[in-house]
């Protein structure tokens, strides 16, 4: 939190059954996904587990490999559990339920994953196998992602199919929620949860598990699986929603716009660049904005365009990935580049600035012209 994240996955577990959380440990979950990120929450992801056991329950256990756990026994995974995280069970490429994903209550959403036995990590024995025995088969294909390279890796390449597990479905609910809040960076944590749980797909699975014989993979009348929580994560129709609610709110009352097309000169490999100025006068807040840009240049990839508000806030509006490209023409608004989200709430009275800087010798261009427009909630 005190580093600035935005997003933090949690793909690993204690290595046992029944973990309770001390008053610190809940204490600091509340506290990042309360306070952080400016008061808007850190957003908080943690792994189910891979044991298929409840995240809270009990089980008669029988079966296990060295009789290492019998009886009837009580699991407890705190992290999973904590009402201020984002806990996340595994379903397979095929819709079904990993045979070793936990499940439970608690579980928010699903992702795809891959699909093996269970097991669990003990402190005394290391991991093992949960009981019964499965030998039926476990279709699903594996995810494939990037990998350490040569041997400090899975395989000796760039990438792996052998991560699997919740550690590996977690990750993913947890870049989705990263893609949100580039589009919405106002969201809170609690927000994030929501729309998540709201935007998932209702995959259902009424088969047996393979291993206890359960049947959770319906949804109860508040639209909630044991095994997939409020359903599979769906990364297009959440973003989709974190857009929809930038305008939640919001109105203007006028649009005002400023230009100018006068050719400048962009300096060869100087950090400070150019720098071009826009003065309003008009009285109220910024509700929605868009920078116009228009320039030349041998090889843009050089270029970045950055705007700087009247407050002295510098945003970033374009970084050095237009490789070879010459002309640029491009319209920069909430959509395309959340950062201008930062713009939201501003005065409009004052001096806005436009800085176009060359960052690498060789080439050379120049800044053609600008506009920017503002929709503002006027002052009375």
């Amino acid at each position: 939190m005190e580093k600035g994240a935005a997003v933090i996955s949690c793909s690993w577990a204690p290595a046992t059954i029944n973990f309770s959380l001390s008053l610190a440990q809940r204490n600091i979950l509340t506290q990042a996904a309360t306070q952080g990120r400016g008061g808007k929450g850190c957003v908080i992801v943690f792994s189910a587990g891979n044991a298929n056991r409840p995240v809270s329950g009990t089980i008669n256990e029988k079966g296990w490999p060295r009789n290492a756990v019998s009886g009837r026994t009580e699991w407890l995974s705190g992290f999973a559990v904590h009402p201020d995280v984002i806990t996340v069970s595994a379903c397979t490429s095929w819709n079904r339920k990993a045979a070793y994903s936990n499940w439970g209550s608690h579980i928010a959403v699903a992702a795809p994953s891959n699909n093996a036995p269970p097991n669990v990590g003990l402190s005394k024995i290391g991991t093992v196998n949960t009981g019964p025995e499965l030998k039926s088969s476990l279709p699903g294909r594996g995810m494939v992602t990037s990998d350490r390279t040569g041997s400090a890796g899975y395989n000796r390449d760039a990438y792996t199919r052998t991560f699997g597990g919740t550690s590996s479905s977690c990750p993913v609910v947890a870049g989705v929620a990263g893609l949100m809040l580039s589009a919405n960076p106002n969201l809170t944590a609690r927000e994030v949860k929501q729309i998540l749980q709201e935007t998932a797909d209702k995959i259902m699975d009424d088969e047996p598990d393979p291993q206890l014989g359960l049947r959770h993979g319906t949804y109860d009348n508040n639209g909630h699986s044991q095994w997939f929580g409020y359903g599979r994560v769906n990364a297009a129709r959440a973003v989709a929603e974190a857009r929809r609610r930038l305008w939640r709110g919001r109105s203007h009352t006028q649009v005002v716009e400023q230009s100018e097309s006068v050719p400048v000169s962009i300096p060869d490999n100087r950090a400070e660049g150019v720098v071009r100025s826009l003065q309003f006068r008009d009285r109220g807040t910024v509700q929605d904005l868009y920078v116009e840009v228009r320039l030349e240049h041998d090889f843009l990839g050089d270029v970045m365009v950055h705007l700087r508000l009247p407050s002295g806030r510098l945003l970033l509006l374009q970084g050095r990935t237009l490789g070879t490209q010459q002309q640029l023409e491009q319209r920069y608004d909430l959509s395309n580049t959340p950062i201008l989200m930062q713009a939201i709430g501003e005065n409009a009275a004052g001096t806005w600035r436009l800085q176009v800087s060359d960052r690498a010798p060789g080439h050379t261009g120049q800044l053609l012209g600008w506009q920017l427009n503002l929709a503002l909630n006027s002052e009375n």
